[in-house]
């Protein structure tokens, strides 16, 4: 049986260590290459720390180190273009774009490869970012554009993006969502936990938040909460406000953060963490705090849950679909004064956190798991690559069984 060939563009690479996009690609490659593909995920000389042209496999998924011109507008797109270029050169049969400003350039596939497979999936609605000037929000709206006509199936990774694209241009993705696997128990250990507090961090006496430091994620709002909150209820005094993440060219926004921080021991910066570090975060949390004003589906939100962490979330469509399913607090997106109220609810009943959180973690487990959504993913593909070898190969039906 012939080896299904996807190319994963648009993402910053694997292993995964800042990124929602990222850390989507990673998880659904690995499940692919078990289910039978053959895939390879294309990533950044910077990201990687690796020099362009070297390749690597991990965990079975092959990684093909590749240059981009590094500034805020050209990164993404200028890498796109490259790896777009070595999969052709390759023939892959699957070419799966990640984003609306990498989708700006699905249609080479389909010109250059007609009998290729492409795919697109529609991760947010990126123009929305506050970090993002009057030219960059019109070529990512012309993106969305992409993403919904050049495909031969674009993926929406919710319900709400999904009702989005439909209602705005026409189109008729198919929804998968962004997923989440069991926890794993040596986040809990007490190595972990040491490993928290050599970073002077207490064990399920702090909030969390996880984030690229970019302004439409309403960092801000939660510290000013937070101050607030402390200066309210200073019977409250040993919960700290642990942030985790780095700017994205937005470096201004990460000054203006500590400034608001305004040197609150309390408020506590860890830069960008990931692998065991990023797990224990998650699991030895009394809640997770995401206030962002635009996400797609929330892939951090999920994360909390699957460790076992209560959400609390500002009330946007994308984390009301999430809330609806799988619990937590919702306050008004933007509204310090509320998420104060429901930070100091939270924290005065904290008895019950973990009982809310454990019912979090089944329910998440049970929508959002990845295992079902690679499945889903590689079912999309079969189909799309079986119709091919049947236009292709009206004729010889030993050939489209052979695709399959």
């Amino acid at each position: 049986m012939e080896r299904i060939r996807v190319a994963m563009i648009g993402t910053k690479g694997m292993p995964a260590t800042i990124g929602g996009v990222e850390r989507h690609v990673e998880a659904l490659s690995q499940r692919l290459v078990a289910g039978g593909f053959s895939v390879t995920v294309y990533g950044r000389s910077w990201y990687l720390d690796r020099h362009p042209g070297t390749e690597r496999t991990y965990r079975g998924v092959r990684v093909v180190v590749l240059q981009s011109v590094r500034t805020k507008h050209l990164d993404a797109i200028s890498h796109t273009f490259l790896a777009t270029l070595h999969a052709m050169r390759e023939r892959a049969d699957v070419y799966h774009f990640h984003g609306v400003g990498p989708a700006l350039l699905a249609w080479m596939p389909r010109v250059f490869r007609p009998r290729s497979t492409v795919f697109v999936t529609f991760h947010s609605v990126d123009r929305l970012h506050a970090k993002w000037g009057i030219v960059a929000r019109a070529m990512l709206t012309i993106g969305e554009w992409a993403a919904c006509t050049f495909p031969h199936e674009t993926i929406a990774v919710g319900e709400v993006l999904t009702a989005y694209c439909t209602a705005r241009y026409g189109a008729h993705p198919v929804c998968i969502a962004n997923g989440v696997a069991e926890p794993s128990p040596a986040a809990r250990s007490r190595a972990a936990q040491d490993m928290l507090r050599s970073h002077g961090i207490t064990p399920k006496r702090y909030l969390f938040v996880a984030s690229r430091l970019v302004a439409h994620k309403e960092i801000h709002t939660v510290i000013r909460a937070f101050r607030q909150l402390r200066r309210e209820r200073p019977d409250l005094g040993g919960i700290q406000l642990v942030i985790a993440g780095s700017p994205t060219f937005t470096e201004q926004y990460e000054e203006e953060l500590r400034v608001a921080a305004s040197g609150d021991p309390a408020v506590l910066f860890l830069g960008q963490r990931s692998g065991l570090m990023l797990e224990a975060l998650f699991a030895n949390a009394l809640a997770f705090v995401h206030a962002s004003r635009s996400e797609g589906l929330p892939l951090a939100v999920l994360e909390a849950a699957a460790a076992g962490t209560m959400p609390i979330v500002s009330d946007i469509p994308e984390h009301r679909e999430v809330i609806a399913r799988i619990g937590g607090m919702l306050f008004e997106t933007g509204n310090m004064w509320d998420l104060l109220c429901k930070l100091e609810v939270a924290l005065s009943g904290a008895a019950h956190l973990a009982r809310i959180g454990g019912d979090a973690q089944r329910a998440v487990l049970r929508h959002y798991h990845w295992d079902r959504i690679a499945v889903c993913t590689a079912e999309r593909y079969r189909a799309h690559t079986v119709n091919r070898y049947a236009r292709v190969h009206a004729l010889s039906p030993r050939l489209v069984r052979s695709a399959v």
